[in-house]
């Protein structure tokens, strides 16, 4: 497997010599072509800054701790929604969490979509803007506790990332129906 950053920088170079190779044959696209070096400057910056930035070493070692108060995941009817949410058990006996399914499968499409692990608040703003209205947090946070027991999600340095973004989307739904036929147990 060849290492993602000599992709990156090989990548790059070859856009810089296409580049440098269209500017010398045509004179009329100079002003385009130094746009475009000084954009690929930009993007080369952000992508090393966000790498760096996650390859500083996570000061808590290992796995997340155990939820104490999760007991167990289910699939019920939320009337009010009308239709069926991903409910949050606890043993402490209080009231379940539910997350509809629209939230569940808007939660999916975002964490699909991401090309860099994202922050909490990009993930809620991005799934309040594909369902066009206000989500409860506590419903995005539920999805991902849960995707984050089920081995979907990788939780570091306060960003979240699917573990395969290409899949997410299908292995959350498959989760979901899961969880519809039996409990799924933290």
């Amino acid at each position: 497997m060849t290492d993602p950053n000599a992709q990156l920088r090989d990548a790059l170079a070859r856009v810089r010599r296409t580049t440098v190779d269209v500017l010398s044959s045509q004179p009329k696209t100079a002003k385009a072509a130094a746009s475009i070096l000084r954009d690929l400057d930009t993007i080369e910056r952000s992508v090393r800054a966000v790498t760096e930035d996650l390859t500083i070493e996570n000061p808590r070692v290992g796995k997340p701790r155990k939820a104490e108060v999760v007991s167990h995941y289910t699939i019920e009817e939320m009337p009010s929604h009308g239709g069926d949410a991903l409910t949050e058990h606890r043993t402490s006996g209080a009231q379940p969490f539910r997350c509809p399914k629209d939230v569940y499968d808007a939660a999916a499409k975002v964490l699909a979509g991401a090309i860099a692990p994202v922050k909490f608040a990009e993930v809620q703003k991005g799934v309040e803007t594909r369902l066009k209205r206000v989500v409860p947090i506590y419903q995005i946070r539920l999805v991902l506790r849960f995707w984050s027991t089920a081995g979907l999600v990788h939780h570091r340095r306060a960003r979240f990332v699917a573990r395969d973004a290409t899949r997410i989307e299908g292995l959350a739904a498959t989760s979901f129906n899961e969880v519809g036929r039996r409990p799924h147990v933290v």
